[in-house]
């Protein structure tokens, strides 16, 4: 009985860690971290973020999170080395409705964008789509 007992809660710690969330590559990404937009492609765009709240995204594990600067989103990061992919993320959007055209901008950046660059100190990260630079952000 005693052995009985004991394989039961090895079995139900070893499930349990199974299931448990892990970063991409068990560690911290380097893109790990609160990041604020400071540069965005679309001209239109950028006017509006400059004179609004600007978005932020945010990157914890495997985990993305962050705010359009109307709506919040959320999702799974699929990051292998230097490529990053935001289109297979399944991000989970709030639909509150936003005034201008800013929100749908930095959505479509979002999803063109197929690789990162982090400057040498880890202060500013770079969405790239080819050599287009499509968003880039500043650590919080």
């Amino acid at each position: 009985m005693k052995i009985s007992i004991s394989a039961i809660i090895i079995f139900s710690i070893l499930l349990v860690s199974c299931g448990s969330p892990k970063s991409v590559s068990g560690k911290k990404t380097p893109v790990e971290g609160h990041w604020k937009l400071s540069y965005i492609a679309d001209a239109a765009a950028s006017k509006e973020f400059m004179s609004s709240r600007k978005p932020v995204i945010s990157f914890s594990g495997n985990q993305i999170s962050g705010n359009t600067n109307c709506n919040n989103f959320a999702g799974t990061l699929n990051l292998e080395g230097k490529k990053i992919n935001f289109r297979d993320s399944n991000l989970a959007v709030t639909m509150i409705a936003c005034e201008g055209k800013g929100e749908g901008a930095f959505m479509t950046a979002l999803n063109r964008v197929d690789h990162y660059k982090l400057s040498d100190n880890g202060q500013t990260l770079q969405f790239l789509n080819g050599q287009t630079v499509e968003l880039g952000f500043e650590k919080q």
